[in-house]
């Protein structure tokens, strides 16, 4: 988590606020992320967005990442080529790893709690809890929670990190382990209903499958008969993500795991379909600040 806080700093996207007891940063989107440790952040974040103004892309980092919607019509949450209607009450734990997104289909209020944490053994070492992070599928897992537990969240957690500053983050933990314990609670809601058409889903299942040997988007115009302004273009408005850089991404986040794996920077490189190893070193520090050298010694994780 340091590493975010780090990068955020660097591209001016975060001010760290000096009054709070807190160690809280705010977000130029207009939100407040609390840290209250390196394994744990959590903020409240309230926007009026327009389709174009709202820039996520399908991304992955190495650790957990819990979404849950206090109002949020005409939002989606896409992964592992599955895209569900995000309502209120929505509970959406995203993987370590695993390529994941929202996105908007029309202007709206997007309130959220967004949650991120890594070792969820360190935070609470009951191994009880250890199957809230199981649930689900290999990229996610989806909970229902009624509005009346919405509304008692959002105010455990301001009264936790606004109103009571002097008990070293313990009312947070215990809000946070309170949160974990009711979603553990609940069935794992495995209802989808997407609005990407099939034939993007399948250009994407296939990138997902054969990205270690694409070179170039023409390469998929061979496989699907499809120009290649055609699938670039369509992917993007689905996905929010220019296709060749979706290829690029998935080769970088495969070396990065065998780097952390205890691979070589030539295996790692090699194993993700680069050619030129320069090339690779180069590109690498562009996504992660460092050399592959570099982050293998440090054993970052992906951010």
């Amino acid at each position: 988590m340091e590493k975010r806080i780090i990068k955020n700093l660097e591209n001016k996207t975060y001010k760290k606020i000096e009054d709070k007891t807190l160690q809280a940063y705010e977000s130029v989107s207009g939100w407040t992320d609390y840290y209250l440790s390196d394994n744990l952040v959590i903020s409240h974040r309230k926007n009026n967005y327009n389709v174009g103004d709202f820039s996520e892309r399908l991304h992955q980092h190495g650790y957990f990442e819990l979404t849950i919607a206090l109002s949020s019509e005409g939002v989606e949450y896409v992964a592992d080529n599955q895209s569900i209607s995000v309502t209120k009450g929505k509970a959406i734990l995203s993987k370590p790893n695993k390529f994941h997104m929202f996105r908007l289909s029309k202007q709206t209020l997007y309130d959220r709690i967004v949650i991120y944490f890594k070792n969820l053994k360190a935070l609470f070492p009951d191994e009880t809890l250890m199957d809230f992070v199981n649930k689900g599928n290999s990229s996610c897992a989806i909970f229902n929670l009624s509005e009346k537990q919405c509304d008692k969240l959002l105010l455990d957690l301001e009264n936790a990190l606004l109103k009571e500053k002097n008990y070293n983050n313990s009312k947070a933990y215990l809000v946070i382990c309170n949160l974990f314990l009711t979603l553990l609670s609940l069935e794992n809601d495995k209802e989808t209903n997407s609005i990407v058409p099939h034939f993007i889903n399948e250009i994407k299942e296939y990138v997902d499958k054969n990205f270690t040997s694409l070179r170039t988007v023409e390469e998929l115009t061979k496989h699907f008969f499809y120009s290649r302004e055609y699938i670039s273009r369509s992917f993007k408005k689905y996905y929010n993500t220019p296709l060749y850089d979706y290829i690029l991404e998935r080769k970088i986040s495969l070396c990065a795991n065998l780097l952390l794996n205890g691979e070589t920077v030539e295996y790692a490189s090699k194993n993700a379909g680069f050619n030129n190893l320069s090339n690779f070193i180069k590109i690498f520090k562009k996504y992660y600040g460092l050399t592959p050298s570099e982050y293998k010694k440090k054993g970052y994780e992906n951010s």
